[in-house]
């Protein structure tokens, strides 16, 4: 996904709107036009247009893993979640930020169900991927694709065995607020530096003490790089259980 922020002059909002439309299309243009959906959502003071790939690019690997449950998640990267419930206590709360159809989400659950513990799980996405993006990506991988029209309704379709997963259909951005203190906290969202430079202090700050941040994608060199920042500042250490997974995750001091 490929995103741009205009900011509207109040002054005369109808210009503002032409404006960002004019760069909307120039950037399509540039990026491919044929092979990008645009998505425009206007608030008092800024208009955000998001550009997603109707097909899946060059460079991605249609990796889904093993399992029912479509997402990109890696034998090793499975047990590294198995790893993350060993972990936890046996009750509190799970933070995943970025759920797409549920394969992690769906996967903490079922080990939590086999350790016999009793962890929310707040799944936090906007779910909004055009869904023929999502029906081509399941069909790449040899995925049966049920007859559902909607991103959030496919990831409510995926876990509906777990009645501990709870999403939270919402943007995680610097308005974004919560509450609760979670024993772990999950980030697989968007895995952009501007995400990822407010994601992990800020939940890092909420995490109780002895809990986990944790993540994925730690093959891409913005979150590795981001990641170890952090960890580095802060004097802590990123860790992985399985040198092939993509999963990193950094203990809190128990104190």
């Amino acid at each position: 996904m490929h995103t741009i922020n205009f900011a509207i002059d109040q002054t005369n909002e109808a210009k503002s709107m032409l404006q960002a439309l004019q760069i909307a299309n120039e950037t399509a243009a540039a990026l491919g036009a044929e092979d990008w959906y645009l998505n425009y959502k206007k608030t008092d003071n800024e208009i955000t247009i998001n550009f997603y790939r109707k097909y899946l690019p060059s460079e991605w690997k249609p990796l889904f893993g093993p399992g029912n449950v479509p997402g990109w998640m890696s034998d090793d990267d499975l047990k590294s979640i198995e790893k993350l419930c060993e972990k936890l206590p046996p009750t509190g709360l799970i933070v995943e930020i970025g759920s797409f159809l549920g394969k992690s989400s769906s996967t903490f659950a079922k080990n939590l169900d086999i350790q016999n513990k009793q962890l929310d799980i707040f799944c936090i996405d906007s779910w909004q991927w055009p869904m023929e993006m999502v029906r081509k990506l399941m069909a790449d991988a040899d995925f049966a694709v049920p007859e559902i029209d909607d991103h959030f309704e496919m990831f409510k379709h995926y876990t509906k065995s777990y009645a501990n997963i709870k999403p939270i259909r919402a943007v995680f951005d610097e308005n974004f607020e919560f509450f609760r203190q979670p024993n772990l906290v999950f980030e697989d969202s968007d895995h952009s530096a501007k995400t990822l430079t407010h994601a992990l202090p800020f939940w890092w700050e909420k995490i109780l003490p002895g809990g986990v941040l944790a993540g994925h994608d730690y093959n891409l060199p913005v979150v590795s790089a981001l990641v170890n920042s952090f960890a580095a500042c802060n004097n802590l250490e990123v860790k992985k259980f399985y040198e092939d997974s993509s999963i990193w995750y950094i203990d809190k001091p128990n104190v």
